[in-house]
């Protein structure tokens, strides 16, 4: 026998099987259908719709997620159960209340600050500090940093409007003039 005759034998067999598999024992099985053809309709109700968002959305805040990433995430809650939503704004409550915790006590424990929050970073996003000479090592007067949101140490930081600790970078992280003024590990 060719291997398409024995192919074609095996299919016949295994559709013979699933016939066998799927007829009803009597007139009466249904197989879980419903006799009367009634399917129940679950109501959304827009309250918890509208929790659920907001709770989907202070998650996504959490997170960091951009716009993308949050539109997928409350579409992915639309379509969740509408009997579960309870279950599931209860998880990602949990979920939002861990991360944001998580952030403070990193907020408390890292001394390290953006360049976008201190005083010596101009609007244009040039370094002031490098601009009057005043970062050693081999800093440029026209030095702009790259990454101005990312967390670092700097020598010549001084404390934006909103930082508590008012101590400027040469006091903060006193080491740093030994390693060329800007450090960006943790």
């Amino acid at each position: 026998m060719s291997y398409l005759a024995r192919l074609k034998s095996s299919n016949s067999e295994r559709t013979d099987n699933q016939r066998t598999v799927k007829t009803a024992k009597n007139h009466l099985d249904s197989f879980g259908s419903c006799h009367d053809g009634h399917f129940q309709k679950i109501e959304t109700d827009p309250a918890t719709l509208a929790e659920l968002e907001a709770t989907a959305n202070r998650l996504c805040e959490a997170l960091g997620d951009d716009a993308e990433r949050r539109a997928v995430m409350l579409e992915d809650c639309r379509e969740f159960p509408p009997e579960r939503w309870p279950w599931l704004i209860g998880y990602l409550n949990g979920e939002a209340a861990r991360i944001e915790q998580a952030a403070r006590e990193a907020a408390i424990t890292d001394d390290r600050r953006r360049c976008a929050e201190g005083a010596n970073f101009a609007s244009g996003g040039r370094c002031l500090a490098a601009w009057r000479g005043e970062l050693s090592g081999m800093v440029s007067r026209r030095y702009s940093p790259a990454q101005p949101e990312r967390l670092r140490r700097c020598e010549g930081y001084a404390p934006g409007p909103n930082d508590s600790d008012r101590r400027q970078g040469r006091e903060r992280w006193p080491g740093l003039a030994e390693n060329e003024g800007v450090n960006d590990g943790a």
